[in-house]
């Protein structure tokens, strides 16, 4: 159903676009910009552009058209949801859960989950990833945050960009680290050998930087706390992988590994059947995108985490 709001302005001075995005609740300023170059604001009856100073007493009427159908399909998969409120959703996602639809990816999605529990998401992002503010790689589980609206969804990207999220994360890697803590800082890009596959690439690169931290050593592996300053795809696996210690279960940057006459029969029986990357997102901070207030959202290690812990 189209909606329609008519406003008068009492305060001049603004951008048109500004206006309305303090003046009108739960529309974002991207999205009034859209509606704004759809000629679907109108200032005194007139279209305008997006700067346009506002004065008083112009009558702004705005048409909001209903969403567009999406055919993603919900589905019934189980979430494990740590915070809700009106602006967004905290969730500890599981390991095999890919983020939005993708390839081969149609119905068994994160989305198709959120779409599942009937609720308002934002539409910034696209169709296909309705409140996705950021994404875990299918075989990580953890903490992420989803955007319930556009306001919120701006507020939270906008957090992540001037990196005022906390991101931290629990990873176990292969080998004794010599090292008890440091710091990776080498850009990452598109493997030059392999398109489908990012490596630390010192020429073309994008920013990223890894803070780690061993947490506990043993003779074959190493328990890492590791936060991160940029969000880069796959940037742990790529960083820990370059310094010589790639995440276990990771097949891509780190192959298969069996530890051998080292490691004990459970360790040796648990690692042929792992089926996932040992990388969590364990805590994430980050400012409330309404009130303000700084959050902090942990999610517990997985059972096979403790597992294999306990194997180590």
């Amino acid at each position: 159903m189209t909606d329609k709001k008519i406003v008068i302005v009492k305060e001049p001075g603004a951008r048109l676009d500004a206006w309305l995005a303090s003046e009108i609740e739960d529309i974002s300023r991207t999205y009034i910009r859209t509606l704004i170059d759809n000629g679907l604001v109108l200032v005194n009856d007139s279209i305008k552009k997006p700067s346009h100073i506002v004065e008083t007493g112009d009558r702004i009427e705005i048409t909001i058209p209903p969403p567009e159908p999406t055919d993603i399909p919900p589905a019934e998969i189980p979430l494990e949801i740590l915070h809700e409120d009106e602006d967004i959703i905290v969730i500890n996602k599981q390991a095999g859960l890919v983020t939005h639809p993708s390839h081969g990816h149609r119905d068994d999605t994160l989305v198709n989950a959120l779409l599942n529990y009937n609720i308002n998401l934002s539409n910034i992002s696209g169709e296909k990833r309705p409140g996705i503010v950021h994404r875990l790689d299918k075989d990580t589980s953890g903490v992420m945050v989803i955007a319930k609206n556009n306001k919120a969804h701006e507020n939270l990207s906008a957090q992540f960009k001037d990196r005022l999220v906390q991101k931290e994360y629990r990873c176990i890697v292969r080998g004794r680290m010599r090292n008890s803590k440091g710091i990776i800082d080498d850009p990452i890009g598109r493997d030059k050998h392999n398109r489908k596959k990012f490596a630390v690439n010192l020429a073309g690169g994008k920013e990223a930087e890894s803070h780690f931290e061993a947490l506990e050593k043993f003779q074959l592996a190493t328990y890492v706390k590791v936060n991160i300053m940029t969000g880069r795809t796959h940037q742990i696996r790529v960083h820990m992988a370059s310094i010589g210690y790639p995440v276990i279960g990771d097949t891509v940057y780190g192959r298969g590994w069996n530890p051998g006459k080292e490691g004990s029969v459970e360790l040796r029986s648990f690692l042929k059947d792992l089926d996932r990357v040992m990388l969590h997102s364990y805590r994430l901070t980050l400012f409330h995108p309404t009130t303000a207030e700084q959050l902090e959202f942990t999610a517990p290690l997985p059972e096979e985490f403790n597992r294999l812990l306990k194997y180590l």
